[in-house]
């Protein structure tokens, strides 16, 4: 890299949270150019260098693409992963400089990954967009519906059918997906409780060997078996947490897969109407899925800048940015889910509590802009200014 850089930055455009960083770095005095992903080629990418000598590219998720493409223009490129990556997002092309590459991630094993590829990777967490996510004064002639708990969330449902037709499809017999059914329900059984218990591995060591021999000639890979069994127990898993608080005023949120629940509501948009669900419900749940328990999820950042209650399990992440108890509450099991809820609806000054304080810690520390702000910091300090 040589001579000044502009402000311009070049922004790679997706669905979450790039038009965030967008408004951010304008803010900040930057112009900011979208790119668009289909169009993105070679030459196009060195013109726009060439031309703009623009401070970085940036992008939510790593792209190993996009680090090649960075380094054809001898540029910073700047990166924030917020979905889960596939393994081939992990290989670097031949020809790119990892030294132009500067990463951030909200998984810490993402950020591990990515500097085992060669990338200089930072652990950095969701953070809430506190513009779109606020406390509202809802009106108090009941015009709002009013829940004692709501979920807003995916049942998973695709997932668990993913794992039905899978079987099928590698030879197995409608007992066999009855079986698969049940060892998912066995599983969740044995390791109610445990919520640092992420399902199968990888490599699919830890599936039954006994189911595994009534495929016959043609079994799946195992890894894309593993993958499908826990989506299996991530639907099963946030099944059971959504019964287990079925007794009080609930409101289901999501996709069709939560239809035959009574308290199904349809779907929510991601607009005012999510802010105004977390407004209207005396608790939230978050239910993570089995194999992201490690990860603090955008719904409590989300619920917590609405001054809202979250219920959801704890983990090491969780401990570092919010206080148990007190800015939210946790849970391991069903039992201690219901107990919580039963506890919490009896006490409503604990709940204002709580939910001002949950909004305070996000307002101080976990909004959007910190992390953008994070992020900034960690390029002047390393040069690329």
């Amino acid at each position: 890299m040589s001579g000044r850089r502009s402000r311009t930055v070049l922004l790679v455009h997706y669905r979450l949270f790039a038009d965030d960083w967008a408004a951010w770095l304008t803010n900040a005095g930057h112009h900011v150019e979208w790119l668009v992903p289909q169009t993105l080629t070679v030459e196009f990418v060195r013109a726009a260098c060439q031309a703009l000598a623009p401070r970085f590219i940036a992008s939510i998720n790593f792209s190993p693409e996009l680090a090649l493409l960075a380094t054809l223009g001898q540029t910073p490129y700047v990166s924030w992963t917020v979905d889960p990556l596939g393994p081939q997002r992990f290989t670097l092309y031949d020809g790119t400089d990892p030294r132009l590459s500067v990463a951030f991630a909200h998984r810490r094993s993402t950020v591990e990954r990515l500097g085992k590829a060669g990338i200089a990777a930072s652990f950095l967490p969701l953070g809430a967009p506190a513009e779109r996510r606020r406390e509202l004064a809802l009106p108090s002639d009941a015009a709002e519906p009013r829940f004692d708990v709501s979920f807003v969330g995916s049942s998973l449902a695709d997932e668990a059918r993913q794992l039905d037709q899978l079987v099928v499809d590698s030879g197995g017999d409608a007992a066999l997906v009855a079986d698969f059914r049940r060892f998912v329900d066995r599983e969740l059984d044995a390791h109610e409780g445990d919520v640092t218990y992420a399902g199968m591995g990888d490599d699919g060591a830890s599936l039954p060997a006994e189911l595994l021999a009534r495929f016959g000639a043609r079994p799946p890979p195992l890894a894309l078996l593993a993958d499908r069994v826990n989506g299996a127990l991530s639907h099963a898993l946030r099944a059971r947490r959504v019964h287990a608080v079925s007794k009080h005023t609930l409101g289901v949120f999501g996709d069709a897969g939560w239809s035959a629940s009574p308290s199904y509501r349809g779907a929510a948009k991601h607009g005012d109407e999510l802010t105004r669900i977390y407004n209207a419900s005396a608790l939230n749940l978050d239910v993570p899925r089995v194999y992201q328990r490690d990860i603090v999820t955008m719904r409590v950042f989300d619920v917590l800048s609405c001054a809202g209650v979250v219920l959801t399990e704890p983990s090491a992440d969780l401990a570092e940015l919010f206080a148990d108890g007190t800015e939210l509450v946790t849970y391991r099991s069903d039992r201690e889910l219901a107990d919580a809820t039963d506890s919490l609806l009896r006490s409503p000054d604990l709940r204002k509590s709580i939910g001002q304080r949950g909004k305070l810690a996000v307002l101080e520390r976990h909004q959007l802009s910190h992390r953008f702000q994070s992020i900034e910091e960690a390029l002047v300090r390393r040069g690329l200014e």
